[in-house]
């Protein structure tokens, strides 16, 4: 930031960041430029094929950079993480977003995230409900435990794949994977494992087989 070396008022950049939150960031968390470049040639390839991951990836260091500074005065610092989530799914096939210098920017960008984010507190009891048990199986995630597979048995019927049960909780994901297991009496035992990867909020979450 130029504050370390150069005296800028920190309204300025507060109100920069403002600006770059709430004209500029779309809902899924790119930022787009909205202004005109003339000379683009003395920004390399930020307006090239790599135009959304080099600017976004700018904006995202520009956010991090400025927390410590603007945190109390711009409420926005929390739009950093569907930037980070945004940048998961643009990543090609062996790590990178395109160009060198786009894929440099973006390594940056979301090793500035990580550095120092303040995410809340993980805290998400799964209930998991099969036809047949007297009580579902029941898996807490937090912090210290939320990127670890969970592994469980069924009995399903050959081809016949479990159906979600539709949630209103609009920011948890889970993710079913089914593997087929040893045949049993025309039965196959079936596993499938609970990934979660960001979750938030208490949900109850139903598995039935048809």
């Amino acid at each position: 930031m130029a504050n370390s070396l150069v005296t800028v008022k920190s309204e300025h950049i507060c109100d920069s960041v403002k600006f770059l939150t709430l004209h500029t960031q779309q809902p899924n968390g790119v930022f787009v430029e909205i202004g005109r470049i003339i000379h683009g040639e003395m920004i390399g390839d930020v307006l090239g094929a790599d135009t959304d991951a080099s600017m976004t990836a700018f904006c995202l260091i520009a956010l991090q950079e400025s927390r410590s500074l603007c945190s109390a005065t711009v409420d926005e610092f929390e739009k950093a993480r569907p930037v980070v989530r945004w940048f998961n799914k643009q990543q090609n096939v062996g790590g990178g977003y395109g160009s060198t210098q786009a894929t440099m920017i973006v390594y940056q960008a979301v090793a500035e995230y990580w550095a120092s984010p303040k995410e809340p507190e993980y805290d998400l009891n799964v209930d998991i409900m099969f036809p047949g048990m007297s009580r579902p199986e029941r898996y807490n995630f937090n912090r210290e435990n939320h990127y670890t597979t969970r592994t469980t048995k069924m009995v399903s019927l050959y081809y016949a794949l479990p159906k979600e049960k539709e949630s209103d909780c609009t920011i948890f994901n889970l993710t079913v994977e089914l593997t087929e297991g040893n045949v049993v009496h025309s039965l196959s035992f079936c596993s499938f494992v609970v990934i979660s990867p960001a979750c938030f909020c208490h949900v109850p979450y139903l598995m039935r087989n048809k």
